[in-house]
C-alpha cells in the first residue's frame, strides 16, 4: 500500500494530525454494493486519507494501482477494493480507455475507487443512470464544525462556538485551509485573533495555492483567474465585458472541470463562483502583479451590472473601484427605494465607504447623505449635506436639495409649504421625490386650516409613493388619518391608520425614527375606539422612535406629541398628556402659523383639566375605555349593538362593563347607571364620547 499524507505541502501534518471522519466512512461502507466509487475534489480535501480510514474499517483488502496496471490487477481474486489515486496526473486518453474496460469487467463484490482533483471523462452520466456510481465531492468532504474543533484540539487550540462557525464558514470547511489556519495561529502571540482574521491572503494559504493550484497553469490562465477574482459570481458574458475578451465561457467551463476551486452555481455551466479563500488569494496576486488593474475591473463590472439592472452589485463595484461620481449617481438614483424599503443601514454602510471630504465634493453623494439623515430624523445632518450639495449644483438642478431642506424647515409652516411646492414643481413629473413635496405641502395646508386642499395633496402623495417610496406613503396616510378624525369619521381614520402602520411593518421601516408619527396616530385612533392594549403598544413604539429624533422638524415632533397626548388622555393618563402637550407647544413656537395644531393643544388641555377635576380623589376612577362603555349603559342598546357603535368586539364591551360594575360596587346594569349618575360620572362619560367622535370643531 502506498504511503498516505493529508496535505502535499511543506507543512503537511503527520499521522497524529489526522481527524477521523466516521460520517464519510459510514457512507462509503453503505455503498459497498456500488461498483464504482468516485472522489472528486480540489487539492487539500483529504481524499487519500479518507480512503485509508475506510480501508481500516471495511474488512476487504484494498489494493492501490496505477491505471496502466489495471488489467493485471483485475486478474486477481474478487471481493476487494481497487484504488486508483491521483487520477488527474494520468494520460487521459489511454487511462480512460483502460478504466472504461475495467469497469465492465469488475468482479461481483469488488469496487473500483477513483480519486481525482479533476473530473474524469468517464461517461459518468451513464454510470449514474445505471446506479453503478457512488460520488463524494468537495461539499461532502468539507469539514464540519465538530471536525474542525477536533483539529483545533489536536493543536491545543480552542474557539467558542460562534468563532469556530465563523472560521468554518470563511474557509468553507476546506481541510487544508483549516489546518493552515492552525499553523498560522500557532506562530502568533494571540492565536484567537489570528484565527479571527485568517483569510486567503495569509502567506501560508497564498504559498499553498501558488504551489498546488496555480503553478501547473499557464500565465494566461493565472491572469484570467486573478482578474476575474474581483467578481462575486462569474459568467461568460460578464467576464468577457470586464476582462475585455471573447472566450470566457469556454475558459470557465475548462477551469471548472479542472476543479480549480471554481464552484458551479447552476447545472448548465452558465455561472460560477470562486471558493472564498481562493478568491482572496487571487485578488492578492492581482494586486501584486497588476496593482492598477483592480479598480479598472471594478468600474467595468459596475457598468455591466448597471446595464443589467443589478443595482446592489453595480453600487458595490463602483465603490470598490473608488468611483465616487459613479457611486454617487447610483446611490442617489436608488435612494428613495433603498430608504423606502428598510435599507437605511445598507445605504449608510455604502456612504461610509467614502470620507466626508469625498462626499462633500460630490453633489449626488451629498444629496444621498442628506436623504439618509432625513430618514434618521436628524435635521442637522440634512442641512449640512444639502448645503454641501448646493455648492456643487447649478440653480436649475437644486430642486431635490431644496425639497430635503424644506422637510426639516424650522420656521413658519406656510414658508415650508411654499418652498416644497416650488422645489417639487422643478422636478420631472415621474420623480419619486415629488411625493415628499406632496407630504410637506399637504401638512402645511392642513396645519394652516386648508383641509380640503390638504386632503387632495396628501392623497396625491400617497399615490405617487405607494410603489417606490412606502416610507413617504405611510406618512401621507398618517396625516390623512388625522384629517379623518377631524371630520369625525373614526371608521375611515382607523382604516387609513391601519394601512399606514401595515406599510411601515411590511416595508421594514419600524426602526426608522421618522416612523414615529405613524405609530403615534395609530395609538390615537386605537385609544378612541377602545383598543387599549393596541394603543398602549403603539404609543410605546412611537415614544421610543420620537426619542431618537435629533432636533427634527417642529411640526413633525409637535404632531407626534399631540397624538400621543390625546391617546394618553383617553387612557386616563392626564399627567402624561399635559407633559406631551407642553413639549408640543414649545416645538410650535418656531411655527406660530400652525394654527390647527395649536387648536389641538388647547382642546386637549381643556379636556385634561376637566377630566382631572371630575375624577380627582376618586378611588373608583374609570379608564377612558370604561367611560365610553358607561355612556351607553343608560340606553336600550345591547352589548353587541354597543360594540358595533364603538368598532370593538362584543367581548371587549362585556369586559369593560364588568369592570365598571366592579369599580362602582354595582351588581347590575341599572344599579351601575344610578351610582354613576350620583357620582357625576355620566357627565365625564359624555366627554369621553365626544372625544371618541372627533377632535373637536374644525378651526
Amino acid at each position: 500500500m502506498q504511503e498516505l499524507s493529508t496535505l502535499p505541502v511543506a507543512h503537511a501534518p503527520g499521522r497524529d494530525d489526522l481527524v477521523a471522519r466516521p460520517r464519510l466512512v459510514r457512507r462509503l461502507l453503505a455503498a459497498r454494493g456500488t461498483p464504482v466509487v468516485l472522489l472528486v475534489a480540489p487539492v487539500g480535501y483529504g481524499k487519500t486519507t479518507l480512503i485509508s480510514e475506510w480501508a481500516s474499517r471495511d474488512g476487504r483488502p484494498f489494493q492501490w494501482a496505477d491505471p496502466d496496471d489495471i488489467d493485471d490487477v483485475l486478474g486477481g481474486k474478487p471481493d476487494r477494493v481497487i484504488v486508483i489515486d491521483g487520477l488527474q496526473a494520468s494520460d487521459w486518453t489511454k487511462c480512460m480507455r483502460l478504466l472504461s474496460r475495467a469497469i465492465d469487467r469488475l468482479d461481483p463484490g469488488s469496487q473500483l475507487v477513483l480519486a481525482s482533483r479533476t473530473e474524469p471523462p468517464l461517461g459518468l452520466g451513464a454510470l449514474r443512470a445505471r446506479r453503478r456510481l457512488f460520488e463524494l465531492r468537495a461539499h461532502d468532504l468539507a469539514m464540519t464544525t465538530g471536525e474542525a474543533a477536533q483539529l483545533m484540539a489536536l493543536h491545543d487550540m480552542s474557539l467558542d462556538h460562534d468563532e469556530l462557525e465563523a472560521l468554518v464558514r470563511r474557509t468553507e470547511g476546506w481541510p487544508a485551509a483549516l489546518y493552515l489556519a492552525t499553523l498560522a495561529a500557532g506562530e502568533e502571540r494571540h492565536p484567537e485573533r489570528a484565527l479571527a482574521s485568517f483569510g486567503g491572503d495569509d502567506r501560508f494559504v497564498a504559498d499553498y495555492i501558488g504551489d498546488e493550484v496555480l503553478q501547473p497553469l499557464g500565465a494566461s490562465q493565472v491572469a484570467f483567474l486573478a482578474r476575474s477574482s474581483v467578481l462575486g459570481s462569474l459568467s461568460g458574458a460578464l467576464c468577457d465585458f470586464v476582462l475585455e475578451r471573447a472566450d470566457s465561457a469556454r475558459q470557465l467551463k475548462r477551469l471548472s472541470r479542472m476543479n480549480l476551486m471554481l464552484v458551479p452555481l447552476d447545472r448548465s455551466d452558465a455561472e460560477y463562483r470562486f471558493h472564498r479563500l481562493f478568491a482572496q488569494a487571487l485578488r492578492a496576486e492581482l494586486r501584486r502583479s497588476e496593482p492598477d488593474m483592480e479598480a479598472v475591473l471594478h468600474r467595468r463590472a459596475a457598468l455591466w451590472y448597471g446595464r443589467h439592472g443589478d443595482v446592489d452589485r453595480s453600487i458595490e463595484h463602483a465603490i470598490a473601484g473608488g468611483d465616487a461620481a459613479g457611486a454617487g449617481k447610483l446611490l442617489w438614483a436608488n435612494a428613495p427605494a433603498l430608504l423606502g424599503f428598510g435599507q437605511r443601514d445598507q445605504l449608510g454602510e455604502w456612504l461610509g465607504a467614502f470620507g466626508d471630504a469625498q462626499v462633500a465634493t460630490c453633489p449626488t453623494l451629498a444629496l444621498t447623505a442628506a436623504a439618509h439623515g432625513l430618514a434618521a430624523g436628524d435635521r442637522d445632518v440634512v442641512e449640512y449635506w444639502t448645503s454641501a450639495a448646493l455648492r456643487g449644483l447649478d440653480e436649475a438642478d437644486d430642486g431635490e436639495a431644496m425639497l430635503l431642506r424644506a422637510a426639516v424647515a424650522e420656521d413658519r409652516v406656510t414658508n415650508m409649504g411654499e418652498l416644497a411646492a416650488a422645489a417639487a414643481t422643478s422636478l420631472p413629473d415621474d420623480s419619486t421625490w415629488r411625493a415628499l413635496g406632496c407630504l410637506i405641502e399637504g401638512v402645511a395646508a392642513h396645519l394652516t386650516g386648508h383641509r380640503e386642499r390638504a386632503r387632495e395633496i396628501l392623497e396625491e402623495g400617497a399615490r405617487r409613493s405607494a410603489a417606490r417610496a412606502p416610507n413617504i406613503q405611510a406618512l401621507c396616510l398618517a396625516q390623512l388619518a388625522l384629517l379623518a378624525l377631524e371630520r369625525r369619521d373614526p371608521a375611515t381614520a382607523e382604516s387609513i391608520a391601519a394601512r399606514a402602520k401595515a406599510q411601515v411593518v411590511r416595508s421594514g421601516l419600524s426602526s426608522y425614527p421618522t416612523a414615529a408619527l405613524v405609530f403615534a396616530v395609530a395609538s390615537d385612533v386605537e385609544a378612541q375606539i377602545g383598543r387599549v392594549e393596541a394603543s398602549q403598544s403603539d404609543a410605546r413604539e412611537a415614544a421610543g422612535l420620537l426619542e431618537r429624533l435629533v432636533d427634527f422638524s417642529p411640526w413633525y415632533e409637535a404632531e407626534c406629541r399631540i397624538a400621543l397626548a390625546r391617546a394618553a388622555l383617553r387612557l386616563s393618563d392626564a399627567r402624561q398628556a399635559r407633559e406631551l402637550l407642553e413639549e408640543a407647544a414649545v416645538q410650535l413656537q418656531r411655527s406660530p402659523d400652525a394654527t390647527v395644531a395649536l387648536r389641538w393643544i388647547e382642546d386637549c388641555r381643556v379636556q385634561a383639566d376637566h377630566w382631572s377635576a371630575s375624577g380627582a380623589g376618586r378611588e373608583c376612577a374609570l379608564t377612558t375605555a370604561e367611560l365610553r362603555i358607561l355612556q351607553f349603559l343608560p340606553t336600550h342598546l345591547s352589548f353587541p349593538e354597543i360594540a358595533e357603535r364603538l368598532y370593538v368586539s362584543s367581548n371587549t364591551v362585556k369586559t369593560h362593563a364588568r369592570a365598571v360594575y366592579r369599580k362602582l360596587g354595582a351588581s347590575s346594569r341599572g344599579e351601575a347607571v344610578v351610582l354613576a349618575r350620583d357620582q357625576g360620572l355620566l357627565d365625564q362619560a359624555s366627554h369621553a364620547g365626544l372625544a371618541y367622535s372627533g377632535l373637536g370643531e374644525p378651526a
